[in-house]
């Protein structure tokens, strides 16, 4: 309930950059679950995010080609078992 309770009026509630956003989540968590309650609950949830938040990047990054996009994007996803 605390957590549920402070989550509207913290930094994540304001925050709309994706990467920020997710690490003052995490950060919230851990500060009122705990390490471990925290990790049982939305490990995979926060592993799948910042897999989301990595994609985006490389989508939006104006240096890379459609090309080294799809490079990338296939090297994420090889990192990340799919």
């Amino acid at each position: 309930t605390d957590y549920l309770n402070a989550l509207p009026r913290s930094a994540v509630a304001a925050e709309t950059d994706p990467a920020r956003r997710l690490e003052a989540l995490r950060r919230l968590r851990r500060e009122r679950l705990g390490e471990a309650m925290a990790g049982g609950f939305f490990a995979e949830e926060e592993a799948l995010a910042e897999l989301t938040v990595r994609r985006m990047a490389i989508a939006a990054d104006p240096a890379l080609d459609a090309a080294r996009k799809r490079e990338a994007l296939a090297a994420l996803d090889r990192e990340a078992g799919y």
